[in-house]
């Protein structure tokens, strides 16, 4: 076999050529007649994904939802609610902890978006952050359907009577931990990278059986 570096990524980054790389989504194939708008389901990734999670150490729970509120121009949500502030989100996933959501649009490389800062400036004191840009995936579930089908996925209650609009959720899909928010047309789920293929597959396959 010939030795020309094609099979050794480290020694092309060595000498300054780039190795080459498809880029593919960690959700694999969504079937074209769920990614198709106006269905009764469909499914739409969402990319890409700037995600933070601060985690307020004991004690310093108000130094941090002050920090956020500031960042926010708004309160920081109560647990279990989302505020909305332009292009940042914050998501009260536990009484200590927050998600901080920055949206991207389809001309902002990933890498740029991803490997940004934390929008939220918290001394060491007070709280801890991490960067869950390359550990989430976001499903976006819509459609007319999205309940019913939502309804055999989780043993959550998503009508708008049970979980309101704008809040947000934790729960097992697939046997596997996973975030929610209840928007007022769509479930937008943050699935674990590492288990994103399987359960983009499971979904998929379990709407086209409710469409069957």
């Amino acid at each position: 076999m010939p030795d020309d570096g094609l099979f050794d990524p480290w020694r092309r980054r060595r000498s300054g050529k780039r190795p080459l790389a498809v880029p593919s989504s960690p959700l694999g194939a969504i079937p074209a007649a769920l990614a198709r708008p106006g269905g009764a389901i469909t499914m739409v990734e969402k990319a890409p994904l700037g995600l933070w999670q601060i985690d307020a150490l004991p004690g310093r729970h108000a130094a941090v939802a002050d920090a956020i509120a500031a960042e926010l121009g708004a309160a920081a949500p109560d647990p279990g609610r989302l505020v909305r502030a332009g292009a940042l989100s914050c998501l009260r996933i536990a009484p200590r902890q927050w998600w901080l959501l920055r949206e991207g649009d389809s001309t902002t490389p990933a890498a740029v978006t991803c490997e940004a800062p934390s929008p939220v400036a918290c001394s060491a004191e007070d709280a801890t952050a991490l960067d869950l840009a390359h550990a989430r995936c976001r499903l976006i579930i819509g459609g007319w359907q999205r309940l019913q089908l939502m309804a055999r996925l989780v043993s959550l209650d998503l009508r708008p009577c049970a979980i309101p609009v704008d809040h947000v959720a934790s729960t097992a899909l697939h046997g596997v931990g996973i975030t929610l928010v209840v928007e007022a047309d769509r479930i937008v789920l943050f699935l674990p990278r590492s288990h994103a293929r399987s359960m983009a597959a499971f979904i998929a396959e379990t709407a086209e059986g409710l469409l069957a």
